[in-house]
């Protein structure tokens, strides 16, 4: 009752506010992004707090503040607000790549490297396949595939089943970090769709090429070959330099590592993009780069990060709820439904051939693929991105992928939540923390 009331007394106060402003202007400039940024921070704590008293993930509950309070329920965050906070999103996926490449040590997944691999290659690849193969099947009762025949049609339909294998760190990480999670399983999934969205990227980059130059458009393959090649490689190169930087800074100043790291992500989130260089992928090899490469370990620069990382992590999530758009999710919602079930049973499956195997911890054999069905940052960024670049079909194309992202934002971080609980990983970072076992004994 607490958090509705406190809610409740938000909304009203921005809807006040509001109202105060003349006919039919927004809450533009510095101020009202400082005031947008303020309300999401409260609004997701405590549609956090109030979504936990009800047995879910506290993640849902951001999400599900940003959605209610977007454009498209209550109209309290407007879209061009939500344009003006892509700052902090940039920000929170440099802060996210960072803490789970400090998670990613090599050493403690060397007993299910091989797992981890399989799971991240198979996964993409599979599910891409699978959805693709779907796509192509049904073009006929889908609305912006119906004109197109042959090759044009098999290569807009990889495209789509690439976007639509995309996994999310980001969410898996908040979960890990909300359930104080920690074994096999964990470390099993975090890797997994860390290497699984790097596969994405490299193959949505390739796919999209491919179906723009055969639905008519206009692309040089050596000019894509290249900018695949400084993503990727540049963006590793200038996270392993940011890395021994902060490396460095850790051994000997030590004194507000938060601060150091915030600005260094601010950096990477505003120059990475112009420059053509991932900042998910910068900051992960920066974070692996201090986890397997430097000779004092890592938990210190994540315990610093976790505290100070959360109001950006707040508004991060609830940002992303409030880009959900409802009425995308009405007009395409049965499609969106048969491509969400169909995308969860080939993880599954895919899974379950890859963890077999006398070798294999039981957990991850039975709940690795809950880890790969939530979906957030990079999903919808290929989502926009399909937008601009299939002529003709992309806004139709966009609009479903848009709506299966959202449900998967929504509903998959209740399953993994349940799959880390039933493992009886849930709660056991603490019992790391208070007692040291040798690495092979952790995993």
């Amino acid at each position: 009752m607490r958090s509705i009331l406190i809610l409740a007394s938000l909304c009203a106060l921005l809807a006040a506010a509001q109202s105060l402003l003349p006919g039919g202007a927004d809450v533009y400039g510095s101020a009202g992004t400082a005031l947008s940024f303020g309300f999401l921070l409260l609004a997701a704590f405590f549609g956090g707090d109030l979504i936990a008293q009800l047995g879910l993930p506290r993640l849902v509950g951001y999400l599900l503040a940003g959605l209610v309070t977007g454009p498209d329920v209550l109209g309290l965050v407007s879209q061009a607000t939500t344009d003006q906070l892509d700052l902090v999103s940039g920000v929170a996926t440099c802060l996210i790549a960072l803490t789970a490449g400090g998670e990613l040590n090599l050493q403690r997944l060397r007993p299910v490297l091989r797992v981890v691999l399989g799971l991240s290659l198979g996964s993409v690849t599979v599910t891409a396949v699978v959805l693709a193969g779907a796509l192509f099947l049904a073009a006929s009762e889908i609305a912006f595939l119906a004109d197109l025949r042959g090759w044009p049609l098999a290569a807009v339909c990889l495209a789509l089943g690439v976007v639509l294998s995309a996994q999310s760190p980001a969410a898996v990480m908040a979960l890990i970090a909300e359930t104080r999670a920690d074994g096999v399983l964990s470390r099993t999934i975090l890797g997994t769709v860390i290497i699984g969205d790097l596969v994405v990227i490299v193959l949505f980059v390739s796919a999209s090429a491919v179906a723009r130059t055969a639905t008519g458009g206009d692309a040089d393959a050596i000019q894509t070959f290249t900018a695949v090649l400084w993503q990727l490689f540049g963006s590793m190169a200038a996270g392993t330099a940011i890395g021994m930087i902060l490396a460095i800074y850790l051994r000997h100043v030590r004194q507000g590592v938060s601060l150091f790291v915030l600005v260094w992500c601010i950096v990477v989130a505003e120059i990475g993009t112009r420059t053509n260089l991932d900042p998910l992928i910068t900051m992960l090899a920066a974070g692996v780069f201090i986890s397997n490469f430097f000779d004092t370990e890592s938990s210190p620069l994540i315990r610093n990060l976790e505290g100070a990382s959360l109001p950006v992590y707040l508004v991060f999530f609830a940002v992303a709820g409030a880009t959900i758009r409802v009425p995308l999710i009405l007009q395409v919602g049965v499609q969106a439904l048969a491509l969400l079930a169909l995308r969860a049973a080939s993880f599954w499956l895919t899974s379950r051939v890859v963890t077999l195997g006398p070798n294999v911890p039981a957990p991850v054999s039975r709940w690795a693929w809950t880890g790969l069905l939530p979906q957030a940052g990079l999903a919808l960024a290929l989502a926009v991105l399909v937008h601009r670049t299939l002529p003709g079909i992309g806004e139709g194309a966009s609009a479903l992928l848009l709506t299966v992202v959202a449900l998967n934002e929504l509903f998959m971080p209740a399953v993994l939540s349940r799959a880390l609980i039933r493992s009886g990983e849930a709660g056991q970072a603490d019992a790391a923390e208070r007692f040291s076992y040798p690495l092979e004994e952790k995993i």
